[in-house]
């Protein structure tokens, strides 16, 4: 059949089987001790590679590269000392170019308990590059980070926010244990092409910090007040505990970590701004309780594992239980 006038190629078939099952078999979610969500809040540490990813001319461009270097000069020890504060630990997604200049970073992610997890070599964008290319951006991503004394990665997070088909079939021949790159549900699930199933924990633009903060001197933006931020992700939250479910927050430390009123939780107890000519949020948390501690909830990072109960279908993906790796760590209200 071919396809739409204005498309050149036939769209690939719609999985139409597997996506009808999820819809019949919704899952169930245990979280640990009686939770009621579960919160990630997982960093990039991009460094340059975030501008070497745009071509070859921002070689040469030392200001943009000093600006991205702050990931790894401030923005991540101020993280990291946040993270300790709170006992909290979590994921931080590293470009192997990213652990070979920065080692010592690195090391002291690892240090403060976190899970790295695999983000490229030099942050390309895949859909650019043919098969090989791609194939060489994990493997020397891989020998990168593992050269620094990080253990092999069990979880992926694609650059740029785009994945080739190809990326697809190399992500699962490397023996992934999940993947972060998609954003086709907002609880964990799996993402299907043809053969092709992943374990996925998705993300969201409305939950990640760069479309509210980020500016680029080429391309520009629109950076907001962090308020704008706090009350889309409180919202989210909030369905997400009537749900049951999880939310997935994706933060650049060049970001985040600039500004004490997007990166301090003590700034943000009083929950999200509410106007005079509006009705307060139902459960908007009071001055004594933290973002960090909000009621029945748990955080942590992806790399460990929890229990996902499906309704028994014929389907084998929910004929027994799927560990999926979301290490959680129980916060105390």
């Amino acid at each position: 059949m071919p396809g739409p006038s204005h498309l050149n190629v036939t769209p690939r078939p719609a999985d139409t089987a597997h996506w009808a099952d999820w819809a019949r078999n919704q899952p169930v979610w245990r979280w640990p001790n009686g939770k009621k969500v579960a919160v990630t809040i997982t960093f990039d540490v991009d460094a340059e590679t975030a501008p070497y990813a745009l071509g070859d001319a921002y070689v040469n461009k030392p200001s943009r590269l000093s600006e991205a270097r702050f990931s790894v000069v401030r923005g991540v020890p101020r993280i990291l000392d946040l993270f300790k504060r709170f006992d909290l630990h979590t994921t931080f997604f590293v470009p192997g170019w990213t652990a070979e200049a920065y080692p010592h970073v690195v090391e002291s992610i690892m240090g403060h308990g976190h899970e790295i997890g695999h983000h490229g070599y030099v942050h390309s964008k895949v859909t650019d590059a043919d098969v090989d290319a791609q194939r060489d951006e994990i493997e020397r991503g891989f020998d990168a980070l593992v050269s620094v004394g990080v253990p092999r990665p069990t979880g992926y997070r694609n650059p740029m926010g785009e994945m080739s088909f190809e990326t697809l079939e190399l992500i699962r021949d490397a023996g992934f244990h999940y993947d972060s790159s998609f954003l086709g549900d907002d609880r964990p699930y799996i993402e299907k092409f043809g053969d092709i199933e992943l374990l996925e924990l998705p993300w969201h633009w409305s939950l990640d910090d760069w479309p509210y903060f980020g500016y680029d001197g080429d391309f520009g933006g629109t950076p907001q007040p962090a308020t704008a931020w706090y009350e889309v992700v409180w919202g989210e939250f909030e369905q997400a505990r009537d749900e049951g479910r999880n939310i997935n927050i994706v933060c650049h430390p060049e970001i985040i970590g600039r500004d004490r009123g997007r990166l301090d939780p003590d700034d943000v107890r009083a929950g999200p701004p509410c106007r005079a000519d509006s009705p307060r949020p139902r459960s908007q948390p009071t001055a004594r309780r933290s973002v960090v501690t909000f009621e029945k909830l748990a955080i942590g990072s992806l790399g460990g594992h929890i229990e996902q109960r499906r309704v028994p279908t014929p389907n084998p993906l929910s004929d027994e239980a799927i560990r999926f790796p979301l290490r959680l760590i129980e916060v105390q209200n």
